[in-house]
């Protein structure tokens, strides 16, 4: 069975924003999601931190980690490709539920791995694509491009400074001297879907719709006068916290 990996991601600033078309500032950890993938005559997902094996049908969705490889599957197939049967064995040195984007290293790594049994020479951004397709449409969670494009796009030693509007990127090298980053294991578990996540997206969907944008790019603080309290708060989060990005870049330019 051939092997692959993705990282997990941690976010320094820039929270809310990835669904927002908004600026976010991660960077990629040395804690990996590991798949085995081979062609098999039926479809085996194995995974060691679930302890389990389960033979499934081809997008049959069973509401658990399986639906983020079938996703994956499901989303190739879209692009016009067949998966054919394969065997999917997930190792992990990433904590499950820690907010370290375990779901996203999961999709890419199973992405990139197809991509290389099948000789799809896909490109990175059609990567993540795929990844963030798996997790919208089969999976469920809305969620933005951040986590995805971090796992196939990062670069050690550096964060990505990422546009999620328009997916451009720049690398921003992470020269903290004697400063580290300490993450923290609060043993506080949470799932995008069924938490808060889907409904503070709708929340700021609605922002949008109310103002008439189509993006928080065109949003000023002016705007926010005629929003209820709720939402105002959602918008103002918004453009308070592209503005913080912004000056984090600039301040790890200036090291």
């Amino acid at each position: 069975m051939a092997k692959f990996r993705a990282p997990g991601r941690v976010n320094i600033i820039g929270e809310h924003t990835d669904y927002n078309d908004g600026f976010v500032l991660p960077f990629a950890i040395d804690r990996y999601v590991e798949a085995e993938i081979e062609i098999d005559s039926q479809f085996v997902f194995s995974s060691q931190m679930m302890d389990e094996t389960i033979v499934l049908r081809k997008y049959e969705q069973l509401g658990k980690w399986t639906d983020y490889l079938m996703g994956v599957i499901h989303a190739i197939d879209q692009k016009g490709c067949d998966v054919p049967p394969v065997r999917i064995s997930v190792t992990s040195t990433l904590p499950t539920g820690a907010g370290l984007s375990s779901s996203a290293a999961l999709e890419t790594a199973v992405a990139y791995g197809l991509s290389k049994i099948m000789n799809l020479e896909l490109e990175k951004k059609e990567l993540v694509e795929i990844a963030v397709k798996a997790e919208r449409e089969f999976v469920g969670v809305k969620c933005g491009v951040m986590d995805q494009f971090t796992c196939v796009f990062a670069r050690r030693n550096h964060a990505i400074f990422l546009d999620t509007s328009d997916l451009s990127y720049e690398y921003v090298p992470l020269n903290i001297e004697d400063f580290e980053f300490a993450l923290i294991d609060s043993n506080t578990k949470h799932e995008l879907s069924s938490s808060e996540y889907n409904k503070r997206r709708k929340e700021c969907e609605e922002v949008l719709k109310i103002l008439k944008k189509k993006s928080f790019k065109e949003v000023s603080y002016e705007d926010l006068r005629c929003l209820e309290r709720t939402l105002r708060k959602r918008a103002k989060h918004v453009l308070d916290e592209n503005n913080r990005v912004s000056v984090a870049v600039k301040a790890l330019k200036s090291s």
